[in-house]
């Protein structure tokens, strides 16, 4: 296998990783939400903002939102658990 295709597969391997939102086979997750869920953020003043989806799960109870289209919302910026509920 040539270094480029070495490269390839260790990059598809770090990408599935990453946006496997920390579950584990036979482990347990402890983030609340799964990419697809459907969130709203909750804001200062107790306001909501969304709904938006679950766009990755970078870390445990950690998030990336995305709209409907797919489209990254709020510049792709992580949103942590205590700021979200259930749209």
């Amino acid at each position: 296998m040539s270094e480029a295709e070495q490269n390839d597969r260790s990059a598809q391997s770090q990408t599935v990783v990453s946006g496997s939102g920390g579950d584990r086979p036979g482990g347990k997750s402890t983030s609340k939400f799964r990419p697809g869920d459907s969130v709203c953020v909750i804001l200062s003043g107790g306001r909501r903002d969304g709904p938006y989806l679950v766009e990755l799960v970078p870390s445990v109870a950690q998030y990336t939102l995305c709209f409907e289209n797919g489209e990254t919302a709020r510049g792709g910026a992580v949103v942590h658990e205590k700021d979200l509920e259930a749209a």
